[in-house]
Order: C-alpha cells, then structure tokens, then sequence
C-alpha cells in the first residue's frame, strides 16, 4: 500500500445472494465484483468506464462502505475501513460523499435546497444554529453557482443541472477528501454536462479533493480525469493515463470501446471494432479471462487462466495474456 494515497483497494469483491431466503440458502451467487485492486492519490480523478450491468455503482458503493464488502480490504487514509461497522464508520462519512446519478430522485422532494445541502452536516454530528445553517448553505450555493435566492425553493423549480449543482454543493457540505460521483453528467445534455464537468474540475483546483469518477462516456473521463481504469464483468482490465489514453490503450476490450467513439470530423476515417456476443452472466462467469468468449484474440489461455493486473510500460496496468501477460510477452 502506497503511503501517499487516500484510497486503496486490495483484492475486494462483492457477491449478492441469488434467490434463497430466511430459512434457505441461496442457489448462487452474483459475483458483481471481483478481486479489485487500485489506488486514488490525494487530489487526483481515477475515471472508471465500462458497460452497464460491468459493476461500476456496485464498486464505487463499495469503497465508500454505502454496502458492506465480501471480501478484500479498503484502506481510507492508511486505516481499514472494509471492517468497521457503523458506528465506527460514521467519523469517517465526512471524509467520504456520493454524488448520485439521479439529481432528482437523490433529493427529497420535500426538503428545501438550504435543507438539502446542509443535511449531511447535521448526519456527521455537526452542531450549527439556524442561521449558521442558512449561511453555510447560501455559501454553499455560491460555490456551485446559484444564489440565495434559491434557499427556501424545492427541487422541482430547478432545472437538471441545477439539481446536480445542489447535488454537488450537499456532497462539498462536509469539506471531504474524497467525492464518488457515479455518472454525474450523464442525465444532463451536452452542454450542460460542460458546466458541471468545468465546476467540479474548479472545485478540485481550489479544495484539492479526489474524485472517483464513474461513467460509460470514455471521452468525458478522458478529459476530467488523471487515469482511467476500465472495467469488465466485476474485474479491471486496464489502468493508464488518461492523457492520449485513446491512442495507447492496450486490453482487446478497451480498444473496442474506445474505437466506439464518435469523431464529430468527418473527414477523419475510423472503424469501430466490432464485439461479438453479450456480456457475461454475473451468476456464471466463465473459467479464465471474463472477456476471452467474445475477444477475437483470445488463445486457449486464455480459457482457463485469468489473467492478473500487472504494471507494465511504467504505471500503465494490463490484465490480458496477449497484451503484456506476466511481462514476458509483447505488446499489441
């Protein structure tokens, strides 16, 4: 474990029940996660990108302990956290914030805007009048770019965008080291999705947080984020750099995504790389490397051995025997 980082994850998985009940046990298990291993530095985005139903909100609900882990460890600022039970949880909620997909289905509807982005100060114990309430969230709101005039209004009266920027004000409410946002734009239209992509960028700047960010738009994570990891049927396949990560991406997965892009230029001539066949069940994963059934390379390795996350070229991080393998074999 690296003592510069904020957040590490080792070997953590996640399995839910399948079917069974009080007196029964399950007939399976859906393997939503499994056996991840990465890093968040302090003040640095870690992008995450993949299909839907791949494990992403399950992953991120994990790491900041919203549901319980099955296995693998969670180091929050060299402390494991993966463990601890809710009370001793609860000094490090501040430290830790959400924000949703949904700004609307994610605020109460009944609950003022200045309700709304203080309430996490009052859930982590912290003791203010009212007035100190009402100043906290008008400076809230102004971080975010709305006004006083928006204090005492409810949900319904703001518009996508401006429900995100509440969203996102509630989530800055405690001052946290780090803010999970899984798929904060992707509700929004593209223009609006620059604004809030901006102020959250704005944000870091000046209070130096993290961000794990989720999302399936690899063109909006390469251009918020420091890395990207990419992820397919609960496990990592790839992790490097997001600047020129569409250039120097390796695993045959990633390659197919990004080359699923759009390039507004039409003059420019690309082809997508077609993938055969659907995601795997997350109840029965296949022996070996999760994506070998629908990967044109895929050798009989690959069938009975998963491969690991290996460091290859520097701090670019590989899972895939054709593309870097134990390190033995060349690159693509």
């Amino acid at each position: 474990m690296n003592a510069s980082s904020l957040l590490t994850v080792t070997d953590l998985t996640k399995h839910f029940p399948l079917g069974g009940g009080l007196f029964s046990r399950p007939r399976g298990w859906v393997r939503a996660v499994n056996g991840i291993n990465f890093s968040i530095g302090r003040g640095e985005s870690l992008g995450l990108v993949g299909e839907s139903g791949c494990g992403k909100s399950t992953l991120a609900r994990t790491v900041v302990r919203l549901i319980a882990p099955t296995g693998g460890a969670i180091f929050f600022d060299n402390r494991e956290i993966g463990s601890l039970d809710r009370q001793s949880l609860r000094p490090l909620r501040k430290r830790m914030q959400f924000i949703f997909q949904d700004p609307y289905a994610s605020l109460d509807p009944r609950m003022t805007v200045a309700a709304s982005v203080t309430e996490p100060l009052l859930n982590t114990g912290t003791v203010l009048s009212g007035q100190e309430r009402r100043d906290r969230a008008t400076e809230l709101l102004a971080a975010v770019g709305l006004g006083k005039s928006d204090l005492d209004r409810f949900p319904h009266e703001f518009s996508g965008g401006q429900r995100q920027r509440i969203g996102i004000a509630r989530a800055l409410s405690v001052r946290p080291d780090l803010i999970v946002a899984d798929e904060p734009v992707s509700a929004l239209d593209v223009s609006i999705q620059a604004q809030i992509l901006n102020l959250m960028k704005d944000l870091q700047d000046r209070l130096g947080m993290a961000y794990l960010f989720i999302s399936h738009d690899i063109g909006v994570v390469e251009r918020f984020c420091d890395r990207i990891a990419v992820m397919y049927a609960g496990h990592l396949v790839e992790i490097a750099a997001a600047d020129g990560f569409h250039r120097h991406c390796r695993h045959p997965y990633t390659r197919a995504l990004v080359s699923a892009i759009p390039r507004p230029d039409p003059r420019v001539d690309f082809s997508t790389i077609p993938v055969e066949g659907e995601p795997p069940d997350p109840a029965a994963l296949p022996a070996g490397c999760a994506y070998h059934p629908r990967c044109p390379h895929a050798m009989q390795h690959c069938t009975t051995n998963r491969p690991p996350l290996i460091t290859v070229d520097g701090n670019h991080q590989l899972a895939c025997w054709l593309n870097g393998g134990q390190g033995t074999t060349g690159g693509s």
